[in-house]
């Protein structure tokens, strides 16, 4: 499948993974589910903003109260898993570069 295929289904964990890596500017394999955003990849503030927007621009609304509680990778991807769902704009397929 290419990536101009229309597919609802949400990304894997692998490419929200390197998501995460462009976005945070580390490298996809310091990635992990278990992985701390604060104590594993010594994500500041301002990343953590940046990733915030980011997923915003990409179609996925996170409230504000809920992305400021995520304090893992794993936590991160079933935080999008779950609004993904609900708002299927940034899924496989239709995603932005």
């Amino acid at each position: 499948m290419t990536m101009t295929e229309i597919n609802p289904a949400p990304i894997s964990f692998d490419e929200f993974s390197k998501f995460l890596a462009d976005v945070l500017l580390i490298e996809v394999e310091r990635i992990t589910p278990q992985a701390s955003f604060v104590v594993d990849l010594c994500v500041d503030s301002l990343r953590w903003a940046e990733m915030a927007l980011r997923m915003c621009k990409l179609g996925v609304e996170i409230p504000t109260e809920v992305f400021w509680e995520i304090q893992t990778v794993g936590d991160a991807y079933q935080v999008y898993l779950k609004h993904a769902a609900a708002n299927p704009s940034w899924s496989r397929g239709q995603r932005q570069p």
